[in-house]
């Protein structure tokens, strides 16, 4: 079974399919083929998952000209590979890979919403936002939302009335324990920026509005 892997910028694959796709490969047999804009994090993934990889370009926001451009290589990709499944993450990957897979009749259109923008947005952007969400779930197989907040988003907006599955209580593949563990070392690190007598708080994100910081501040 082949699966494909998109998304729009190689970091996201870097991070959130770190060891998932060497596993995917040589544990459970599966020929995974990686699909993001081209950059460094991109030629990571090769190396170190040891899977095949395609540069294909693709914009972040809205580029008609350029999104089309996107959607034409992706449909070459898909055609010359073949897959049973294409998993997407982030949105204009999202929506680019679940058209060029159906229009290639993959099996298996799975997207993972890792977040929504149009919540945050108004007017026009917003209805066009909306749109998109609309047309990447009707191209979709298969949806799994992050977590409960993105889910009922989805329902609240009408974006679909496909079944939506979130793993577990809401995750995108699930936390490495052992990384996240508080050793003796990780804890002699923390001694050195540690301050006593204040409050310190700690912003993990984009600083965008919509991921919160207005509020923090």
């Amino acid at each position: 079974m082949k699966i494909v892997r998109t998304s729009t910028v190689p970091g996201s694959l870097n991070n959130f399919c770190r060891n998932l796709l060497h596993e995917l490969q040589e544990s459970e047999g599966y020929s995974v083929v990686a699909v993001s804009s081209p950059g460094d994090a991109l030629s990571e993934i090769a190396s170190r998952e040891g899977v095949k990889v395609y540069p294909v370009p693709m914009e972040r926001h809205i580029a008609p000209v350029k999104d089309l451009i996107s959607l034409w290589k992706l449909i070459k990709v898909f055609r010359k590979e073949r897959p049973d499944m294409v998993h997407s993450i982030t949105p204009k990957a999202g929506l680019l890979s679940m058209m060029a897979a159906w229009v290639c009749r993959v099996p298996v259109r799975l997207h993972t919403f890792t977040g929504l923008v149009f919540p945050t947005s108004t007017g026009f952007k917003q209805k066009l936002l909306i749109f998109t969400d609309r047309l990447t779930c009707s191209c979709a197989t298969h949806i799994m939302p992050e977590g409960e907040g993105v889910k009922n988003d989805l329902i609240n907006y009408q974006i679909t009335s496909k079944p939506l599955k979130v793993l577990g209580y809401g995750n995108i593949r699930g936390i490495d324990l052992k990384y996240f563990d508080r050793t003796a070392e990780v804890e002699k690190e923390t001694e050195k920026i540690r301050k006593t007598d204040i409050t310190t708080f700690i912003f993990i994100g984009r600083l965008v509005r919509d991921k919160g910081i207005n509020e923090l501040v």
